[in-house]
């Protein structure tokens, strides 16, 4: 899941999830909490139902901890934090709307220095989420978000930070450049090994989790947008060579941000068909799955259907809600469950779209609804669920 934003509506996909008794973990993909002040950014309708504290724009590490605590104080995101481990990484509203590693879009001189509010920023983040610190005594270790979870031999999953600890900033002209990064050479490097390191001890499946779309991708806005990877084309054609050239099969990359239901099979040029077979799925080196927004405003983005992107499997950019995978060494599923509604407190959700990619194809087939509840332990309690206290 990504993108829940408080002001927008009820947590109520946090609230399906929590009543589920075979989650493993949930994947937060970034953009937590928003950094906006009240009355901007927000459904005025629930105003009086879920207003946000503190009121001004956050900046000071005062600020941070106190938005926190505000959606902290929201009973579902409560009991699934309860109920279930996140593995979680930040995007850009934990810290500005469309940061970088030395900006943000409206960071303004008159707010004070940015890396002085960065770095309150990714403290507060620290202290309110369930993340380990770096062992080491460096003083910017707590900006390596980045990091490496094995789960047996099923998959390695590599959470990427696409936003603030490499980027450089967002200039269009400047996609191609040749060491032009997102990633920084740090991350980028740090990746590569790991992705050798899973092929050889033997994981059936790569899982990349990051923010921001992957895939080459037209519409009206994206063509051209330099916040996703089109951005940083050189960046994504040397992960893409990388693949390619060490013939590392079924990488999955799980993407948020975009407030939209995407999947597409990742190919170098998708556009061009002697590079890639929208039918047969040849040319397609890796799958990748974006999933929509929990609460945060859908904002549909025109002419970016699968006549324009032949490697679009889905394409959903209305409804709000979350995905759920099913991983297996056979096959890796995705299926897509949104909200009836955020107006009101309510976990009832619906089925909308089932795909897969079997292991060796690297791309994706449509699949029936699969979900069945495997024998798993009962959910934990709620008489020894604790109150917590508005603050």
């Amino acid at each position: 899941m990504s993108c829940s934003n408080y002001g927008y509506g009820y947590f109520n996909g946090y609230a399906d999830i929590a009543k589920q008794a075979d989650i493993s973990a949930v994947l937060h993909l970034g953009d937590y909490i928003y950094e906006y002040p009240e009355g901007f950014y927000r459904d005025n309708d629930l105003k009086d139902e879920r207003p946000i504290f503190p009121e001004n724009e956050i900046i000071s590490l005062e600020d941070y901890r106190l938005r926190y605590a505000c959606y902290r104080t929201d009973i579902d995101l409560q009991e699934c934090h309860r109920q279930y481990p996140f593995i979680a990484v930040w995007d850009d509203h934990e810290i500005a709307d469309n940061s970088w590693k030395g900006g943000a879009r409206f960071h303004f001189p008159s707010k004070g220095s940015y890396i002085e509010r960065k770095m309150s920023a990714v403290r507060a983040y620290h202290e309110w989420m369930p993340i380990r610190d770096d062992d080491s005594n460096e003083l910017d270790s707590q900006l390596r978000i980045y990091r490496r979870f094995e789960f047996g031999k099923l998959f390695d999953l590599n959470m990427l930070d696409t936003r603030i600890f490499g980027r450089e900033k967002l200039d269009t002209s400047a996609s191609n450049e040749p060491e032009r990064q997102l990633l920084g050479l740090e991350q980028e490097n740090w990746l590569y090994l790991n992705l050798m390191d899973g092929k050889n001890r033997g994981a059936a499946w790569q899982v990349l989790g990051q923010q921001v779309i992957l895939a080459p991708f037209m519409g009206a806005s994206a063509t051209n947008s330099g916040d996703i990877w089109n951005g940083y084309a050189s960046a994504r054609n040397r992960l893409l060579d990388f693949i390619e050239d060490n013939n590392i099969d079924n990488t999955v990359v799980l993407t948020g941000d975009y407030h939209a239901s995407f999947a597409f099979d990742v190919a170098k040029n998708p556009f061009e068909p002697s590079s890639y077979n929208p039918d047969t799925g040849e040319g397609s080196l890796a799958v990748e799955f974006v999933c929509p927004a929990l609460t945060s405003l859908a904002l549909p983005e025109d002419n970016s259907g699968p006549e324009a992107n032949p490697h679009q499997k889905f394409n959903n950019q209305v409804d709000h809600g979350y995905m759920l995978l099913d991983i297996t060494e056979q096959a890796f599923g995705c299926e897509w469950y949104y909200t009836d509604t955020l107006k009101e407190r309510n976990d009832s959700t619906h089925f909308a779209k089932g795909l897969v990619t079997q292991t060796s194809t690297n791309h994706l087939v449509n699949s029936s609804q699969a979900r069945a509840i495997m024998d798993s332990p009962a959910l934990a309690s709620k008489d020894k669920a604790v109150a917590v206290k508005t603050v």
